[in-house]
């Protein structure tokens, strides 16, 4: 089976557009933790030795299932298109809602007001760095595959760290 054939079966079963998250990759098998780490030595090799999860995107959605978002329990994440073409949307210093502070680690219903601060197109083998405090989203041309290495922080910081660490 190919990826176009597996999008199009799972297409056809779930009713339409469909995008999927598989967090912790790495815990499906040892010889799966090896192959990623393998495959992504030399990003690794320039971050050091540090807290990792390997998240898999997959899906023939426009716009990231989570909407724009922001991930502050992430220190920042690598991502490395493997299928398809994709377009990033990254925002400095921005929440998404002012009235509710849970709204500061996701919140698909917002588009951010303002044009991104950093926007960039795709293709497979391209690798894209973001921090966690940057509010993204991902837009996708057909189906895409895409893998997230997720370097953790050690605490989660509350949203009004950050803003003060962006003053």
């Amino acid at each position: 089976d190919t990826f176009d054939s597996w999008i199009e079966n799972t297409r056809e079963a779930l009713g339409g557009e469909f995008g999927i998250q598989a967090p912790c990759i790495e815990c499906a098998s040892w010889d799966a933790m090896e192959r990623l780490r393998s495959l992504l030595a030399p990003i690794l090799s320039v971050t050091g030795p540090r807290s990792y999860r390997y998240n898999a995107f997959a899906g023939d959605y426009r716009l990231t299932p989570f909407g724009y978002h922001v991930d502050p329990h992430h220190e920042g994440v690598f991502q490395v298109v493997l299928e398809g073409r994709r377009r990033g949307r990254f925002w400095e210093g921005l929440a998404l809602s002012e009235d509710r502070d849970d709204a500061w680690v996701e919140d698909a219903s917002r588009t951010p007001a303002r044009e991104p601060d950093v926007v960039l197109d795709l293709e497979p083998g391209d690798v894209v760095f973001w921090p966690g405090t940057q509010v993204h989203g991902f837009e996708c041309e057909g189906a895409s595959l895409a893998l997230s290495i997720v370097i953790d922080r050690a605490a989660v910081r509350h949203r009004h760290e950050v803003e003060s660490g962006l003053a």
